[in-house]
C-alpha cells in the first residue's frame, strides 16, 4: 500500500533580504542622526541660537549699563581704566586710536558669569557703545600677559611695553610712540631671575613689578586694574596697536613649602626694582641671579635686603637710564661681591651716596667710581658724581684703604 507523504514548506524572509532591511534602517538611523546631531542638526542650531541670545543678552546689559551709569571712557586725552573694571574687560586684542576724531575702536575681551566674550567697543564724542558680541571658549593664548604704558607730557611721547607669548615663546615688546608715529621692536624675552626664600609663612612678595613664573610651576594670573599707572594717550597715537591681556599682576605669591628656596623669573620691559613695595618681605630675598634683558630699569633700591648674598653682572644695556644709584645696597649685610663690570654701562649716573654702607660682608676690591669725579684728587673726590658714605663699614674690601674718606665717611648724627 503507497502511502502519499504531504510535504510542506515553511517559507520565511531571505538572509539578503535581512541583510537589505539591516542596511534600510541604519541608512535611516544615519540621516535621522544628522538631522539631530550634525553641524545644522537640531541641537546644533539650538545651541547656536542659544549662543545667540546669550550674546544679545550681554550686548544690551553692557549697553543698558554704559547709558545707566555713564562714565567718560577718555578724559584730558587718556583712555579711562575704569572701562575696563566696570565692564569685566579682561583684554583688548586690538586697539585703534584715531587723534583726529578723538575716537577709539577696541576689540576687547569681556568676561560675564564665567564665560569669556569677543566685543567691539566703540567710543567717540557723541556716542559710546558695545557691538558684535561673540562668545569664545577662553582668552586667547597667543596675546599680552604683561602690558604698561607710560605717558611722557615733555616730550610728547609714550611709552609701551609687554610680554608676548606666542607658540610657548615669550617675547618682549617695546614700542615708543612720538609725534612721527609708532615703532615697535620685538624679541625673544629672558627674565630677571631672583633667587627667594618662601619663609615661615610660605608667602613671598617681590620687589618688582611683572609677569612671573614662581618657580613651583605657576604664574601670576590676578589682573589687578587698580595698579595701572597711566593710560593710552589719546594726542600721541596716530597708528594702529595690536595689544592683548592688558594691565598689572599681583606681585606676592604662596608656596606650598615653607622654608624652601626657589627661583622665580620676572618677565616685562622692567623700569623698577624697589624693595619698597615689599618691605616686609625684603628678607627672603636671597639673590639677583640674572638680569635678564632689562633695557629701561631707572630705578635700583635692594636696601635692607639683609640676606642678599649676590647680584649677577648686568648686561650692556641694563643700567643704561639709570641716573641714581642712591642706597642701592644700603644695609645688604650679606652681599659678598660686586660684580667687576657692575658699574661699566651706565654713563648718566650722578648719585653713589651711600650705595654700598653697611654691607659689612662685601669683599674684593670696591669699584673706583671716585675716578669719575672731575678733578677729584684735586678736591678729595667730593663732586658729581656724588659719592658721599658709598662704602662706609665695606671695611673686609681689600682696596678699602684707597678709597677717598668722602667716599666711606660715617655721618654724624644730627
Amino acid at each position: 500500500m503507497k502511502k502519499n507523504k504531504k510535504i510542506s514548506k515553511n517559507e520565511g524572509i531571505t538572509l539578503i533580504a535581512l541583510v537589505v532591511t539591516i542596511v534600510v534602517l541604519l541608512i535611516l538611523a544615519g540621516v535621522s542622526l544628522n538631522l539631530v546631531l550634525g553641524n545644522n542638526g537640531i541641537i546644533t542650531k539650538a545651541k547656536e541660537a542659544t549662543r545667540k541670545t546669550e550674546e544679545a543678552k550681554v550686548a544690551e546689559e553692557l549697553n543698558m549699563k554704559m547709558m545707566e551709569s555713564y562714565i567718560d571712557i577718555y578724559s584730558d586725552g587718556k583712555l579711562n581704566p575704569d572701562v575696563f573694571n566696570q565692564f569685566g574687560v579682561v583684554g583688548i586684542n586690538k586697539l585703534l586710536i584715531n587723534p583726529d576724531t578723538n575716537s577709539i575702536n577696541a576689540f576687547v575681551v569681556i568676561e560675564k558669569s564665567g564665560k569669556y566674550y569677543n566685543a567691539n567697543l566703540n567710543v567717540n564724542q557723541s556716542d559710546t557703545a558695545f557691538d558684535n558680541i561673540q562668545q569664545i571658549a577662553s582668552i586667547p593664548d597667543e596675546a599680552l600677559v604683561f602690558y604698561k604704558c607710560i605717558n611722557n607730557d615733555e616730550e610728547v611721547s609714550t611709552l609701551i611695553d609687554g610680554v608676548y607669548k606666542y607658540n610657548n615663546r615669550i617675547y618682549s615688546i617695546t614700542g615708543d610712540v612720538e609725534d612721527t608715529g609708532l615703532s615697535i621692536y620685538m624679541q625673544i624675552a629672558e627674565p630677571l631671575k631672583m633667587r627667594v626664600n618662601s619663609g615661615e609663612y610660605g608667602a613671598v612678595a617681590l620687589p618688582v613689578y611683572g609677569f612671573v613664573e614662581w618657580g613651583d610651576g605657576t604664574n601670576s594670573k590676578k589682573i589687578e586694574y587698580s595698579d595701572i599707572q597711566s593710560s593710552v594717550k589719546l594726542a600721541d597715537i596716530n597708528s594702529e596697536i595690536k595689544l592683548a591681556d592688558l594691565p598689572y599682576y599681583n606681585q606676592d605669591h604662596v608656596y606650598s613649602s615653607m622654608n624652601t628656596e626657589y627661583v622665580v623669573s620676572i618677565y616685562g620691559i622692567i623700569g623698577r626694582v624697589d624693595s619698597r613695595i615689599c618691605q616686609s618681605y625684603a628678607d627672603q630675598i636671597l639673590a639677583i641671579e640674572d638680569w635678564g634683558n632689562c633695557t629701561r630699569l631707572n630705578n635700583l633700591y635692594l636696601g635692607y635686603c639683609q640676606n642678599l648674598r649676590t647680584v649677577a653682572s648686568p648686561g650692556e644695556q641694563t643700567f643704561r637710564y639709570m641716573e641714581s644709584f642712591h642706597e642701592s645696597f644700603k644695609y645688604c649685610e650679606s652681599l659678598q661681591n660686586i660684580p667687576e663690570n657692575f658699574f661699566n654701562n651706565c654713563p648718566y649716573v650722578t648719585d653713589f651716596e651711600y650705595t654700598f654702607y653697611g654691607c659689612t660682608s662685601l669683599t674684593g676690591n670696591a669699584p673706583e667710581l671716585w675716578q669719575r669725579v672731575p678733578n677729584g684728587s684735586e678736591n678729595g673726590y667730593e663732586g658729581t658724581p656724588d659719592g658721599r658714605s658709598c662704602f662706609s663699614y665695606c671695611t673686609q674690601l681689600e682696596n678699602y684703604s684707597n678709597i677717598p674718606d668722602y667716599w666711606k665717611s660715617i655721618p654724624v648724627p644730627r
